[in-house]
């Protein structure tokens, strides 16, 4: 029964379990396609914040680009072309200085110092563009004279659609790391910004450490994956600090620098593993309290069922037992049923052997009549069969033991009315022979026994139990004077009548457990 309930309660959690990891794999792989879209959305974002910071510094190089004086630095503007581009330098700290060089990249002037420190620019891949394009470029990162590390953005000074200058902002890459800290980059985020040489500009965590630096090698091949011609590529990988990361590169338009945003992959996926260890915990419970409830269930309904097979076997025996509640509509019904059953079956059998009893009583009364109907038979073949007096007599006596009693003794009324002692018979005559037939001599004391009397007078037979005393009509009911030598438990005495006279008494007695007394042993 245990374990029928178990299966039971596990096939009704199976299903519900099996859809709910269904469910929760399809919501996980929902949380992941989320986290890969706000991934790159991230991405995205911080990349344009980078290029809105290139744009407002090559915004304000435009501007002072379309300043007068810078169209004729060579020359008579040249000192205010100087203090116009120091004025601008002032107000952005984050640049180390302005430079101005013609299409060949002579140095015209330096913020920085009154004569330039080299003669020609250094980075021309970036000078270059500039200038055959005519639009404003981001260059790679370089060490400078001073040794100090930073990047150029340039926009050519165009007069009459021809360039004329290139206007350079050496910028510090400081200021792309304060503008990616300031994005608020959540902790277990890794953004860092590569220029188009794959030399690491900035990081949000450990900058300085790491300026300078190129791509880890796990990163490499998705540069290489990336080429030229996609803008967003995302992956795993290992970051710098030995972080597996799922990783996000990002192509910004300018420059050909890009964008990469590492995300820790323990921690975007520790809200997956609280849910799945929730799942699991939750079906553990599910399963321990399905468990628990099948076991008390099975065993709320294996006791009483065990009570049910006691009874059964109670009823087996003939026993009733009386039935226990076990709040078990069912089980209850089936107890009282066997309830009923015993007491219907008790009352069966004490009507059985009622019925028994009366049969075994009919038998016997059955049994009896039939004796004494042969007995009447026999006694009417005997009498019919002889007109002596004392052969009668002995077939009486012989008809009535021992079919009756142990002894019969026989008087008639003599011719003065007395009674005289006409035939004595018992069972023990053929064995001992001391008992045998006396016609004269009487055996009777001299007073004749007021039984004997009582049943002339009344013609009627009577019982008389052995040591029985009192007085009925005057007549001793005590039977041991009428057969002395017998030790008699019981004595019928029946008056004899032929054609409508007394003509004696005939008395059948019972003899005790010794049957004759010690003087006739």
């Amino acid at each position: 029964m245990k374990t029928q309930l178990l299966l039971v309660a596990a096939a009704a959690i199976l299903p519900l379990a099996v859809v709910c990891g269904i469910s929760l794999s399809a919501l996980f792989e929902s949380q992941r396609a989320q986290n890969e879209a706000s991934s790159l959305g991230v991405a995205r974002a911080l990349a344009t914040a980078v290029e809105g910071e290139l744009r407002l510094t090559m915004s304000a190089l435009q501007t002072l680009a379309l300043a007068d004086p810078l169209g004729t630095a060579d020359g008579e503007g040249k000192a205010q072309a100087l203090a116009l581009s120091r004025a601008v330098r002032a107000s952005h700290p984050e640049w180390r200085g302005l430079l101005l060089a013609d299409p060949s990249g002579r140095v015209v002037f330096s913020t920085e110092t009154d004569r330039p420190t080299s003669a020609n620019v250094v980075k021309r891949s970036s000078f270059d563009a500039t200038v055959l394009t005519r639009r404003p470029v981001a260059g790679s990162m370089a060490r400078g004279a001073g040794g100090n590390l930073a990047f150029p953005v340039r926009v050519p000074v165009v007069r009459d659609g021809v360039v004329k200058y290139v206007l350079t902002a050496i910028i510090r890459p400081e200021a792309i790391a304060a503008m990616l800290r300031a994005q608020r980059v959540p902790e277990g985020w890794y953004v860092s910004v590569f220029d188009a040489n794959l030399a690491r500009i900035a990081r949000t965590v450990d900058d300085e450490k790491w300026r300078g630096s190129g791509p880890i090698e796990s990163l490499k091949p998705f540069f290489q994956a990336l080429g030229h011609d996609k803008q967003e590529l995302l992956g795993t990988s290992t970051n710098v600090d030995g972080v597996l990361a799922k990783t996000v590169l990002a192509r910004l338009d300018e420059g050909g620098w890009t964008l990469v945003l590492g995300t820790s992959l323990s921690k975007a996926e520790s809200s997956w593993w609280r849910t799945a260890g929730a799942y699991v915990l939750g079906l553990l419970a599910s399963l321990i309290l399905g468990g628990t409830g099948a076991w008390w269930m099975s065993k709320s309904i294996t006791m009483p069922m065990r009570s049910l097979r006691d009874d059964a076997d109670a009823l087996g025996r003939g026993e009733l037992r009386p039935s226990g509640m076990s709040r078990i509509m069912e089980i209850d019904a089936v107890a009282r049923a066997l309830e009923s059953a015993a007491v219907q079956r008790a009352g069966s059998e004490a009507e059985r052997e009622e019925l028994l009893q009366l049969e075994s009583h009919a038998r016997s009364a059955a049994q009896a009549a039939e004796q004494r109907l042969g007995l009447l038979v026999n006694a009417s073949a005997v009498l019919s069969g002889s007109l002596e007096e004392s052969d009668t007599l002995d077939a009486i006596a012989r008809l009535m033991v021992p079919a009756i009693g142990d002894a019969c003794w026989i008087d008639l009324l003599g011719k003065q009315g007395a009674l005289l002692p006409r035939l004595s018979h018992s069972k023990w005559t053929e064995h001992s022979g001391r008992l045998a037939e006396q016609d004269s001599m009487p055996v009777h004391s001299a007073e004749t026994p007021q039984v004997l009397i009582t049943a002339l007078k009344t013609g009627k037979p009577s019982l008389h139990p052995s040591g029985q005393t009192g007085e009925d009509d005057g007549c001793s009911k005590d039977i041991s004077a009428l057969v002395p030598e017998f030790e008699a438990v019981a004595a019928c005495v029946v008056p004899l009548i032929a054609r409508g006279r007394t003509i004696g008494t005939m008395a059948v007695l019972q003899a005790g457990p010794s049957g004759v007394h010690q003087r006739f042993a």
